[in-house]
């Protein structure tokens, strides 16, 4: 009986080491997943503010120029923000 109790205590072990080592196994993919996910949200934020940096340096002269002449006297000076709720 002995030896019976002995193998269903080393089959536990063997079973719990298992699912400890695919548990690390998940955790390392997720880890390279959220890496990978990281660079890429990095990189599109740089495409992203690049495009942004040419648009308003293409943009601004020009837009600043035509827009307040465009607009009537009455017009020209309003705040940018209204308070209230």
């Amino acid at each position: 009986m002995t030896e019976k109790e002995e193998n269903v205590t080393m089959s536990k072990n063997t079973i719990v080491a298992l699912i400890l080592g695919a548990m690390f196994l998940l955790a390392a993919f997720q880890t390279i997943q959220l890496s990978e996910l990281k660079q890429e949200v990095n990189t599109q934020k740089t495409t992203i503010e690049g495009m942004m940096g040419n648009a308003a340096l293409s943009a601004a002269p020009t837009g600043q120029a035509s827009g307040s002449a465009a607009l009537p006297q009455s017009l020209q000076n309003v705040p940018d923000m209204v308070g209230g709720c």
